[in-house]
Order: C-alpha cells, then structure tokens, then sequence
C-alpha cells in the first residue's frame, strides 16, 4: 500500500512539472506572437500606420488635383510650382510649405521657380515632396517609385464645359492633357459636352467639381454608345468614378440643366 501511494505521489509530481513547463512554452509562443517582430501588434501598428500614410497620401493628392482644376476653371491652364504654393499656405489644413525639407533641413521659404516644393497636414506627421510636374516624389524622404507609388499617374486630362440658359444651346467647353499619347481631348466653343479620346489601355479616375449658380444641373458620362452615370450636381458638388478603358474608347462628358443656370463644370480624369 506504502509502495502505491508512492507511486500515485510521483506520477503527480511528473505531471505538475510537465504541466508547468507546457505553460511557459504556451505563454512563451503566446508573447512571441503578440509582441514580437512579426506579433500580432506590431502588425496591427504597422496596419494602422499605412493606412494614415495612405489617406494622409491621398489628402494631399486632393489638393493638388483641386488646385489645378480651380487654376483650368479660371485661367485654363495648369498652375505652377510657385502657384501650387500660395495654394497649399493658404489651406488650413497644411502645417507648412518650403521649397527644403524641413526633416533635413532649417525652414526655407519657397522661391519664385521651385523645382520642388515640401509640404505637411497638420494632423498627420508626413512630409511630402510635390515636384514640377505637380506629383508626389518623396513621402518622409523616401522616393517614389513606380513599385511603390499606389496612385502612379500616366496622364490626366483638365477640362471645362460652361453652360448658361441651355434651352437656347448656349455652352462651351474646352480641355487638354497632359500626355497626348494617351488622351486627346476634342471641345469647342458652342458645344455643351467634351470628348476625351482613349489611346492606351488604362483604368482612369472621372472627376467633376461644380461651380456657379442654378437648382441643378445633370451631367452624363458615356463611355462610347454606352451611358455610364447621370448625375444631377449641385453648386460646390463633387463626383468622382473609377472606369477601366481600352486603346479607342471615347469618353463623352455631357452637360444639360435648367434656363438660366450660370454654371462651370471643373472635369479632371486620371489615367493609372
């Protein structure tokens, strides 16, 4: 009975030591996935940090494509680096804009023919390099590549269509591209729509900003003989559609409303 009891004794021992060392491993692979180099958080901090470099990314591409169409809309044509500038000190959004990097450098106001210029929102810690073409080059110092760049823009399109008392037939649109190897852009003065000539295959990003005065006013796009939306805008209204095009495809951007609507359509379209 001694020897059985014994027995009993020492199996039990074996198996809280058994159970104890299971513990630590388990915890052990338990941490190592939570905190470790490839845990659990820090994948979700890194999930978190792309997708503030991506939005803040995306915020500052706005504002570019914003400042070109108000600068087609009004002047028709594109703005310059020092324009872009004005622009950008004059948002409420942006922390500062130098024609030097503030991460390597003092502060440097921006000269009257930048190559490139430097800017940051406030709410977000990246800086970004916009050069003269109007893109991003540099996030934090880092180049933009094509490998990396998620918004790589082959060409884009800025164009207008004015309309006023459209019952009489009364518009006008122009536009132009900024590659004519892969959009032409075909408008006139007495016209109320504006065609954008594919040449390359391409998706492209739609885009149209409404100013002036009216209760609406309804655009359509059409993609060859097909209808692709009908929108009714209002003033200060915005719209975008994503669309993949193919080598000949025609764009058609159509404006029509109400008598006595004064009305600017602001069209941008980006071939990616």
């Amino acid at each position: 009975m001694k020897q059985v009891l014994k027995n009993k004794r020492g199996i039990t021992l074996i198996s809280l030591v058994i159970t104890i060392i299971l513990l630590i491993i388990i915890a052990s692979i338990a941490i190592s996935l939570g905190i470790g180099e490839g845990g659990i958080l820090n994948k979700a901090k890194h999930a978190k940090e792309e997708t503030n470099k991506q939005t803040a990314t995306e915020k500052i591409n706005l504002k570019i494509t914003t400042a070109q169409m108000n600068s087609y809309t009004e002047k028709q044509k594109m703005p310059t680096l020092k324009e872009l500038s004005i622009v950008l000190k004059e948002d409420n959004e942006i922390d500062y804009v130098t024609e030097k990097s503030q991460i390597a450098s003092k502060k440097y106001e921006v000269g009257e023919e930048p190559t490139s210029i430097y800017t940051k929102l406030k709410d977000y810690p990246y800086e970004f390099e916009i050069n003269d073409n109007l893109q991003l080059a540099s996030i934090n110092g880092v180049k933009i590549t094509i490998e990396n760049k998620h918004n790589e823009l082959k060409a884009n399109v800025l164009g207008v269509i004015t309309s006023w008392v459209l019952s009489q037939g009364q518009a006008s649109s122009q536009g132009h591209s900024s590659n004519n190897e892969y959009f032409t852009c075909e408008g006139g003065a007495d016209k109320d729509y504006l065609i954008i000539n594919i040449l390359k295959d391409m998706d492209v990003l739609i885009c149209l900003e409404e100013a002036g005065r009216g209760s609406y006013l309804e655009r359509t796009i059409q993609i060859n003989d097909s209808i692709v939306d009908t929108i009714n805008l209002t003033p200060s209204s915005y719209y975008e559609h994503k669309e993949k095009v193919s080598a000949g495809d025609i764009i058609k951007i159509t404006a029509s409303g109400v008598d006595g609507a004064v009305r600017g359509t602001a069209i941008s379209i980006f071939g990616m």
